[in-house]
This record gives C-alpha cells, structure tokens and sequence, in this order.
C-alpha cells in the first residue's frame, strides 16, 4: 500500500468536495441538481482513490509539489472513477457497490418509494445520467488546471484516450460475458490491460510524469508498468471475487461467476476439469440464479486442481517485468521500494 494513503485520500476527497459543492450551486435552478450531487458526494469518498492517490505519490516520486493543480488533476481522475463504476453496475446488475445499494438501485428504490412506472427502468436510466455528468464534471476540473497550456493539452488528451479505450474494453467484456466460446489467455490480459490496467494506473503514472515534465521514454516506462500493475490487479481481484469474503470486498462471492467473466481462473479450470465436471460448469458459469453449493463446487475444484498456484506463475512473471522497469526510472531507492511493495499490496489485499 502507499504509505501516505490516508493522507492523500483527504487532500483529495476535500478538493473533490468543494468542486462539488461549487458545481451544487452553480447548477442550483436546474431540477435533480441538488440529489444528483448530494449522491455523489456521499458516493466518491467511500472509495479506496488509489487512482487519485498514484497521481499525488508520482509527482513527489519525481520530487515535484503536490499543488491545487495537483489536487484537481486527481480529484478528475476519482470522477471519472465513480461514473465509470456506476455504470459498470448497471452493466453487471451489480446490487452492491462497497457495502451500499448500487447507485442504480438507490435510485430505483426512489422510484418504488414514489409509486413510478418501471421503477427498475427509471433507476437504471437516472443513475446512467448521473454516471454521464461524472465524465462532463472530471473534464472541467483538468480546464482548471493552471500549468503549461501544452502539458494541459497533453493531460486532456490521455484522459480522452484512456476513457475511450475503457469504454471500447467495457464492450469487449459485455460480449464475452455473452459468449460461451472458450478464450485464449492473450485475450484476457488485453481485457485486464484496457478495462483497467490503461485507466487505473497507466493514465494516474503518465499523468503525475506529464505534471512534473518527465521526458517521453519515462511517459512510456510508466504506461507499461501500469499495464502490469493492472494485470496483477485484476488477476488478484478475480481471486477475491472467487474465494474473498464480502464483508472485506463490498461484493458477493462467485459474481464473476454468475456473469460468465472470462478470467484466468475460469480458463484454467475449464482446461483442466474432467469431461462431467466441464459438463457441470457450464450450467454454473453463466447462472444469475446461483446456490451456494455451485460456488462451493466451483472453490473445491480451484484446489483440486491448483488453480490459484497455476495462476501465481503468471502473475510471477508479471512482477519480474514490473521490477526490471521499476529499477529503470529516475527516482530514489525509497520510492522504488515503494513500487514494489504497492505491487506486493495489489495481490495480497483483500478488499
């Protein structure tokens, strides 16, 4: 983990709430202004902002000022966040999102509260309209940002990008979620790279170089490196969707499961299982009407095969990478130890 965690997380959240504060009034006369924000500023501080918070720790890895320019840039960063997670629940018809009802769901309850037609309906589509202003909101706060009116334009730019490409990765996952076609490994790592590795720590690292004027090859150290942060990530966030425990996740065990996820641990195990057990796991994989018992089945057979030990040989691999690049950037030994026991934290975390 990254030790000043707590603290960035409250530099951030504060600035995140005076924008959203500011933007309350400013929109005051508009109908839905008031609950809109006043959910999202109940929403965004119960997130873990590691996003924001790699944004804050790269720039003092490269010894430069954490700043109200700073400070906006990763408060955009936790925005994008929270709509790009809100939408990613109606997606999955994820009920939960850390330990509270989905924004979705929040919003259908109002809808059965006040007797209105389709109250499912009505949730769903308030909370996409609410996940929509999230993006307008992040690209304001970057306009705000006084520096170099060229480092501003290249910011932007790859927080375009790396949003484009989430929402093209997001497309790609629903499709596979669809499909019981059997898929290779390469396809996989590129859904873990473009759904959340590019956004989640490629685009804060690049970002915190472009604020402190690193030159290129650092920009493109970094944008590998988050990739591998990302694939270790999600590989470990797979694990805890199959094994974690929800009090500690904010999620149910076996929804990865339930929505025909194509991940690592499913390939292996499909690959590995006996002909009557595929038979079985293809009525699993893919049912929204789990019983626990499947889940437990699907658990036995993980250790029966030595899936997870299966699986730590790639992330194995992953680490080397990590490292040999980590040990190439221009910072101190104390923040690339950093970097590496924040890749250790990444797979052994159980939240």
């Amino acid at each position: 983990m990254l030790p000043k965690l707590p603290t960035y997380k409250t530099q951030i959240i504060d600035v995140c709430l005076q924008f959203l504060s500011q933007k309350s009034q400013d929109l005051q006369h508009i109908p839905w202004t008031k609950d809109a924000f006043s959910r999202l500023k109940s929403f965004i501080p119960n997130g873990k902002t590691i996003r924001g918070s790699m944004v804050l720790f790269g720039v003092e890895m490269f010894r430069g000022e954490v700043n109200e320019d700073v400070l906006r840039t990763a408060c955009a960063l936790e925005i994008v966040q929270a709509g790009a997670l809100i939408h990613d629940d109606i997606i999955d018809q994820d009920t939960l999102r850390r330990n509270q009802a989905s924004l979705h769901v929040q919003y259908a309850d109002l809808g059965t509260e006040e007797k209105l037609v389709a109250a499912a309906h009505f949730g769903e589509s308030m909370a996409i309209c609410l996940a929509d202003l999230c993006f307008f909101l992040s690209f304001e706060l970057l306009n705000q940002i006084e520096i170099d009116a060229e480092i501003r334009r290249q910011i932007i730019a790859h927080f375009s990008t790396e949003m484009q490409i989430l929402s093209l990765a997001e497309m790609q996952d629903v499709y596979l979620g669809h499909s019981y076609k059997e898929y290779p490994q390469e396809t996989i790592f590129d859904l873990y790279i473009y759904k959340t590795g590019r956004y989640s720590f490629s685009l804060p690292l690049m970002t915190a170089a472009l604020l402190t004027r690193q030159n290129i090859s650092v920009v493109q150290t970094l944008s590998r490196l988050g990739e591998l942060m990302g694939l270790l990530f999600q590989i470990h966030d797979d694990e805890l969707s199959l094994t974690g425990k929800q009090e500690n996740t904010g999620k149910p065990v076996g929804t990865d499961i339930a929505r025909n996820n194509k991940t690592l641990h499913a390939l292996y195990l499909q690959r590995k299982a006996q002909s009557e057990e595929r038979t079985r796991l293809k009525k699993i994989f893919g049912n929204s009407e789990l019983i626990a018992d499947d889940i437990v089945y699907v658990q036995a057979l993980l250790t029966k095969y030595k899936i997870i030990r299966e699986v730590n040989k790639q992330t194995t691999k992953l680490q080397t990478e990590a490292h040999k690049l980590i040990r190439t950037l221009p910072i101190g030994e104390d923040s690339q130890s950093i970097l590496v026991s924040f890749l250790r934290f990444l797979q052994t975390r159980t939240v």
